[in-house]
């Protein structure tokens, strides 16, 4: 180990040797020779002293640095904390200028199964996202006609069974029951059971709906009472 520059070489390290007929001899390797170089650059040249401690007798809100910094982080957040502001203010009016929904439950069924229709997610293999999509349209439309009076609670958040036995307890024709429970039920297959069907299967259920809402409506406008048509019954 060296700790000085200069031209050094390597000491005098016999080693013993056995030869291919077994005996044993003494050998010396050939020296070998270092050089350590300074890490300054010319003698005269010396190594510079540590920086004094900082001061720390001048308040940091009077540094010009830090006060500018402080004075930026101030303006930013007086910023952020407006346009927050604005935002809320321009959402909350936004709210109030949005009409209320006229349409019936069955137009808004028939405009977002065709919306499903244009993604074509069975196409691209997002099968569980094309049946979230279709039973949540599903749900929308049976809350919106004839769970109203059988349950309180919003039909989005009730599982399978639990539409079930409020299908049961309603109106609806028993064998769009029965097809609508079977559809629910493949839809949960498909998100929580790793069921994978094909996509033509996928793209039919989009069309299951379709009729389902179509019977169902035709017998919700025959039971309601007489009033003024709606724009399904209104004549063209």
């Amino acid at each position: 180990t060296l700790f000085a520059p200069g031209t050094f070489e390597t000491p005098d390290l016999p080693v013993l040797v056995r030869g291919p007929d077994g005996d044993v001899a003494r050998v010396s390797p050939v020296p070998v020779r270092l050089t350590v170089n300074p890490v300054l650059l010319s003698p005269v040249e010396e190594l510079k002293d540590l920086r004094p401690p900082a001061n720390l007798s001048t308040p940091f809100w009077r540094r010009p640095v830090h006060a500018a910094l402080a004075a930026v982080a101030v303006a930013a957040i007086l910023g952020g904390g407006g346009y927050l502001i604005f935002r809320h203010v321009r959402a909350a009016g936004t709210l109030r200028e949005i009409a209320p929904e006229t349409r019936t439950p069955w137009e808004v069924a028939a405009h977002e199964l065709e919306r499903v229709t244009q993604l074509d997610l069975p196409g691209r293999g997002e099968l569980r996202q094309h049946y979230t999509l279709v039973s949540g349209i599903l749900r929308v439309y049976l809350g919106a006609t004839y769970f109203s009076d059988v349950d309180s609670f919003d039909v989005t958040d009730m599982c399978t069974e639990e539409i079930n036995g409020s299908i049961r307890r309603s109106s609806l024709n028993p064998e769009k029951a029965r097809l609508s429970i079977e559809l629910l039920r493949e839809a949960d297959l498909v998100k929580f059971a790793n069921h994978v069907p094909t996509a033509d299967r996928a793209r039919a259920t989009v069309g299951e709906v379709r009729n389902i809402v179509e019977a169902t409506r035709q017998a919700l406008v025959k039971e309601a009472p007489e009033s003024k048509p709606t724009r399904q019954d209104a004549a063209p």
